[in-house]
């Protein structure tokens, strides 16, 4: 009967280490590598990702957060674009 207490301990202590391993490799890949990752594809600051996330979902929710890099990338695209169009001859 000891044996089978001793083993229940010890299932529940690798159970606890494994989830502890999980939710460490969760945050770390939410929080450092996938904004790195989208970051180089879209050509955007790690930072500027995670601060648009989190505006977008304050301000709409999911579908906030789901739209909020593709808009962040558009408008950091699109601004310096803009800028350097030379204005209509002929014009104010």
């Amino acid at each position: 009967m000891e044996s089978w207490r001793g083993q229940g301990r010890q299932a529940g202590r690798d159970a606890l280490a494994l989830l502890g391993v999980l939710i460490v490799e969760d945050q770390l890949e939410g929080h450092l590598l996938q904004p790195q990752v989208v970051g180089r594809v879209i050509r955007l600051h790690p930072l500027a990702i995670i601060l648009s996330l989190a505006v977008g979902s304050v301000l709409a929710g999911i579908a906030g957060a789901v739209v909020a890099v593709p808009i962040v990338a558009v408008i950091t695209r699109a601004v310096p674009e803009l800028r350097r169009r030379d204005p209509a001859p002929g014009g104010p």
